[in-house]
């Protein structure tokens, strides 16, 4: 899988509980992201089973 760089603007006490875990601050993004995009996916499924009705 190829990387892009891409510049993002965070507060620094977040950066640094962060950097606690890991120092490798790229792969605390890409987890942290999967995590996110994960959890966006499982929504937007359920939503749609809430708005067919297959949810009851």
């Amino acid at each position: 899988m190829s990387a892009i760089k891409k510049t993002i603007s965070i507060p620094e006490e977040l950066y640094m509980e962060a950097t606690e875990f890991s120092e490798n601050f790229s792969q605390i993004v890409k987890e942290a992201l999967k995590e996110y995009l994960k959890k966006k996916k499982k929504e937007k499924v359920l939503s749609i089973w809430e708005f067919k009705g297959l949810g009851n």
